[in-house]
């Protein structure tokens, strides 16, 4: 089984001020990258181009699945509405208990929420989700302190 299999869980600390924070897990979250854009300069004399950091155009985005809240962080979910402003929102990659990885970003918007169709014909699983535009992801890498045989699992 790959490394990033069932026995890993992920979830997010929303860090809106006192009254407004909430921890929640997800069962999905994509679009997780960090990237920059650039420009090219090519120098007189010089054959290697230059590449140069320029401030980039597009927000990144990133977007969080779950399924219905029945917990405390329901009230929390239940405000989050487009054009909302997400403060210090970590993301906690954990694995057999232990965290081993955070990524996060300062600042981001909230730009859809999206619901699933309503059929109660079906039986689909009821699955939310949130889009969120962000100043650009951080991440911190924990070594894993279990043993390789746990890992592999």
């Amino acid at each position: 089984m790959s490394e990033y299999g069932s026995s890993f869980e992920f979830y997010v600390s929303f860090q809106n001020g006192s009254p407004n924070h909430a921890d929640m897990s997800f069962a999905k979250i994509s679009n997780l990258e960090s990237k920059i854009e650039y420009d090219v300069v090519l120098e007189g004399g010089n054959p290697t181009p230059v590449l140069l950091p320029i401030p980039s155009k597009q927000p990144e985005t990133i977007t969080f699945e779950k399924g219905m809240l029945l917990g405390n962080s329901q009230g929390f979910w239940e405000t989050l509405r487009p054009g909302m402003v997400v403060e210090n929102v970590v993301i906690y990659v954990r694995r057999y208990n232990t965290t081993v990885r955070t990524l996060g970003f300062e600042r981001g918007i909230v730009l859809s929420k999206e619901y699933p169709l309503l059929d109660a014909m079906s039986h689909d699983v009821y699955i939310e989700k949130l889009q969120i535009a962000h100043s650009g992801l951080k991440e911190d890498f924990y070594a894993y302190s279990g043993s390789v045989k746990e890992l592999r699992l």
